[in-house]
């Protein structure tokens, strides 16, 4: 923990973190194709995080409203 940190407190800041697709080339060399093409499971995976500005520290952030209702539908 930073020596500010403990004096004033977590400066908490929002983050997400998301699985990227992995791309790779034909057999030619020529066209670039996703390899693990991303599913409705993957939206899933998408992290919300809250990470210290100062220091690094990381909590787990609820999901946004706005994406619970985008889940639900």
């Amino acid at each position: 923990m930073n020596f500010f940190c403990s004096l004033f407190g977590h400066t908490w800041v929002a983050h997400t973190a998301a699985p990227q697709p992995r791309w790779n080339t034909t057999k030619d060399g020529v066209v670039l194709v996703p390899s693990d093409p991303p599913t409705h499971a993957d939206a899933a995976a998408v992290r919300y995080f809250d990470r210290c500005q100062r220091c690094g520290s990381e909590r787990e952030a609820p999901r946004p409203a706005v994406d619970q209702r985008a889940a639900s539908s």
